[in-house]
């Protein structure tokens, strides 16, 4: 029985989703408690958690998240309330042995179960955190709609006849950290735009370190190999550009992406409403489990970098699902809001923001607020919406 106790102890644990900006917790206590009772001598991690354990307990665990996401939001509104990779995972597509090797990298115990256990494990995780989004977007829409009054009252008045880009680098406070661009992916005007910010901002900071950090580049690649790779290629022009003026600038050019992401591209979830016939078939990277997994180790390098460069401003350059302040789980959090500015960029706006607002602000080509807590609650501090 205690044995049992145990592995459901741990398991529970390592299957919760956290957020980088709490502090303590059921899962750090839990986490702590696991960790006293693996230090034992008489009772090793290996032997409790076997194989079969595993497998059969991490399936109960996808039965309870999927239980759970129904009880947290009908069928009916999930269509309002979440976007295509925040659905509920039904199955797993690809899953190639080196991709446990890399996500899975902490935990040994886990790519030594098997491939069954190894997706259980992801579709729980991935279902799990769909019940704590479905529940979030549901107060969300509540809160902007409620703010509505204020959003008006205090909108920027910014200037008719001045470069976007420009005036939104105005808005950049000096004690700001780090910038972070959520970008709609693969638009040629909207990597133009963010290349003009990005040169405003070095205008406006003369005498600063800056240091590009970007979704678009694997980890531990030398800038100048990567720009070859592109440039015999002839892959995309306009991240080229932004890559290509960066590190002609000085700048540090720093990829964020793991390589295990890279090369596993091929790996899908199925996503859809459970028990239904019809199901998406979504790229693994672009769930919302998939997501927060890259977001955590986005994290280690970003925090490796800033012990490199201490005082440096630091540019984050990446899709909105994964910087803006809305978005779950979003790298922003990750920071002193103080100390945090997130520029928008997009084309086709669909956020929860410009949905929740019933579409009010959505004819202002440039959009922002002082107030912190306004900017967190949209998802931005400034957005430019291009036509």
């Amino acid at each position: 029985m205690k044995k049992t106790y145990i592995l459901f102890i741990c398991i529970f644990s390592l299957l919760l989703p956290h957020t980088s900006y709490s502090s303590n917790g059921v899962i750090k206590k839990a986490a702590y408690v696991c960790k006293n009772m693996f230090c034992k001598p008489a009772v090793s991690r290996t032997s409790m958690l076997e194989p079969k354990q595993i497998e059969k307990t991490l399936h109960k665990r996808v039965l309870q998240a999927n239980k759970k996401i129904y009880k947290t939001i009908p069928p009916v509104l999930m269509e309002e309330y979440l976007y295509l990779g925040e659905l509920p995972a039904v199955a797993v597509k690809n899953w190639p042995n080196t991709l446990s090797e890399g996500i899975y990298k902490s935990a040994p115990w886990l790519r030594n179960a098997g491939p069954v256990a190894q997706q259980s494990y992801f579709i729980a995780l991935h279902n799990r955190l769909v019940g704590v989004v479905a529940k979030q977007r549901l107060q969300l829409k509540k809160d902007i709609q409620a703010q509505i009054p204020h959003f008006i009252r205090e909108k920027i008045n910014f200037e008719a006849n001045s470069p976007l880009a420009w005036q939104a680098a105005k808005q950049v406070s000096p004690q700001v950290k780090q910038i972070l661009i959520a970008e709609q992916h693969s638009v040629p005007e909207i990597s133009h735009e963010i290349l003009q910010f990005i040169q405003a901002v070095k205008v406006q900071n003369p005498n600063r370190k800056i240091v590009y950090l970007t979704e678009f580049i694997p980890q531990d690649i030398k800038t100048d190999y990567w720009l070859e790779i592109m440039r015999s290629l002839g892959g995309n022009k306009e991240y080229f550009d932004i890559f290509d003026w960066a590190h002609r600038a000085g700048w540090p050019v720093v990829g964020l992406e793991p390589v295990y992401v890279w090369d596993n591209v091929n790996a899908k979830l199925y996503l859809g409403r459970l028990f239904e016939p019809d199901s998406h078939e979504v790229s693994l990277w672009e769930t919302l489990g998939g997501v927060y997994l890259r977001n955590l180790a986005w994290r280690t390098t970003i925090e490796k970098t800033r012990r490199q460069y201490p005082d440096a401003l630091f540019i984050i350059h990446a899709g909105q699902g994964h910087v803006g302040y809305a978005a779950p789980y979003s790298v922003a959090r990750f920071f002193a809001p103080e100390e945090t500015f997130v520029l928008e960029v997009l084309q086709k706006n669909n956020t929860t923001f410009n949905i929740f607002s019933n579409r009010f602000f959505s004819k202002y080509p440039i959009l922002g607020w002082k107030n912190k807590n306004l900017a967190r609650l949209a998802g931005f501090d400034v957005r430019i919406q291009i036509d």
